[in-house]
């Protein structure tokens, strides 16, 4: 299917012109016929993700692109870096291929400026490198992505996991505001979410902000935590995602102040040595009974977590 849909948007000179004995015409597509069969085969994904998502995912970095641009709905500030050199190759194809053409008809010079064909075809190499999207084809996904439920229906897919491998893909430092809306849009179900990316949502946002939603997923992922039948690689991604971060020191402060608060189930931050301990404190025995709740969290009750 992937074949022929590319096949259909490839270039084909005219039959009538003979291009000089040895020269091999560029591999090229017409530009707007290619970037449709994009998006077709993002439709595609977004409904079988299990074997077309998975094998498009893995062989397209261009549709990768197009993927987390519908996900993180950031249709503008997902980072494409173009190849310059390939790009200026390709024109420069392009040129000598349509300077042959005008040879054998208009015998017009064709230069960047003359030719006719350098704004409308495009290599035809799909598995080659990421290619930015023209700001026609932005517009039609931000209005398509939505009202196809493309977002929903990608984020969603955990075989493959497009959201799990977009968050871990991100630098710590990348500002990940996107999860809010997503974490928010979830129909109150934080199920279908992997905790990565609940994690992300904890340390991004504040209960000020997000009230209800902030609240919901904290006790979540305590949840998920502290239980007596909490899963071991669940417990492993949480506590993993929060010990990555702490070695970056622009999200050192973030991901210990998110350990405390998953750490310190109905706690307080305060002291725990003092002359009017609880019974429950009496009971402890050694650094248990006089560590500060300020490390509390890291001496105390990581030890404990199931």
């Amino acid at each position: 299917i992937i074949d022929l849909l590319f096949n259909l948007s490839t270039y084909h000179h005219p039959e009538n012109i003979d291009l000089p004995p040895g020269f091999q015409p560029p591999h090229l597509a017409i530009a707007n016929m290619y970037w449709k069969t994009w998006l077709i085969l993002l439709i595609y994904c977004a409904h079988n993700p299990v074997t077309f998502g998975t094998y498009c995912w893995d062989k397209f970095p261009t549709l990768r692109t197009l993927i987390e641009m519908s996900i993180t709905n950031n249709f503008n500030a997902v980072q494409i870096v173009e190849d310059l050199q390939l790009l200026a190759i390709e024109k420069q194809s392009i040129i000598e291929f349509e300077a042959h053409l005008a040879a054998a008809t208009s015998k017009i010079p064709i230069t960047e400026q003359t030719s006719l064909l350098l704004s409308q075809l495009i290599s035809l190499d799909p598995k080659g490198p990421v290619r930015r999207p023209p700001q026609v084809v932005i517009d039609q996904l931000k209005a398509e992505v939505p009202k196809l439920h493309l977002r929903r229906l990608l984020y969603r897919s955990r075989n493959p996991d497009f959201l799990l491998d977009i968050i871990k893909r991100q630098e710590p430092s990348q500002s990940m505001s996107w999860l809010a809306d997503l974490v928010h849009s979830s129909e109150g179900s934080l199920n279908h979410l992997p905790v990565q990316c609940l994690c992300g949502f904890l340390l991004s946002s504040s209960s000020k902000q997000d009230g209800g939603k902030y609240e919901q997923l904290l006790r979540h992922l305590q949840s998920l935590l502290h239980e007596s039948d909490a899963s071991p690689a669940i417990v492993q991604d949480i506590l993993s995602y929060f010990f990555h971060r702490l070695g970056f020191p622009e999200n050192k402060a973030q991901a210990v102040a998110g350990l405390k608060l998953l750490l310190n189930r109905d706690k307080q931050i305060g002291t725990r040595c003092s002359d009017d301990e609880e019974e429950e404190d009496d009971k402890m025995e050694g650094i248990e009974k006089c560590v500060p709740l300020e490390t509390d969290w890291l001496l105390v009750q990581l030890p404990k977590i199931p």
